[in-house]
């Protein structure tokens, strides 16, 4: 009788002990996904902030490019005071012209 209940409580233990283990490494692997989610999303909205920003820097380079040429090409087109103002600021200078 004694040995049987040894062997029960051995049986016990190693029961316990392997239900431990199982418990453990699923939850680090349900973790894990977890984490690898948040970062997955993470990068995601980063690379979505990066390329919105990267766009409109290409989209305000090109107008004001596309503005240039048409400055150069008829400067007076624009008309009166406005196109001396933005003739001035293609110049290079950062203040418009005294009135």
């Amino acid at each position: 009788m004694f040995y049987v209940t040894k062997v029960k409580r051995q049986l016990q233990v190693f029961y316990v002990a392997k239900a431990k283990r199982q418990l453990q490494l699923f939850y680090v692997a349900k973790a894990k996904r977890q984490l690898q989610m948040f970062y997955v999303t993470k990068v995601k909205r980063q690379l979505q902030v990066f390329y919105v920003a990267k766009a409109k820097r290409q989209l305000q380079v090109f107008y004001v490019a596309k503005a240039k040429r048409q400055l150069q090409k008829s400067p007076t087109s624009i008309g009166g005071e406005l196109n001396e103002i933005l003739s001035h600021f293609s110049a290079g200078t950062k203040h418009p012209p005294e009135a």
